[in-house]
């Protein structure tokens, strides 16, 4: 999540929440936060870091 969207945060953690609670095999997942970027930036941080989580073996 980025540092500039603290209104979203309680809708994250009940996702989060719901996913450890539920989340079977084959899904795999992580989450992880990037208090560093903003709205505008995250989505190319996120989407390149996704793609290097996936490819770990």
């Amino acid at each position: 999540m980025a540092g500039d969207d603290d209104m979203m945060q309680h809708d994250v953690d009940r996702f989060i929440g719901a996913l450890e609670a539920h989340a079977r095999p084959p899904l795999r997942w992580t989450y992880v936060a990037f208090p560093e970027e903003t709205h505008a930036t995250i989505l190319h941080r996120a989407v390149y870091r996704a793609f290097e989580w996936m490819g770990k073996k």
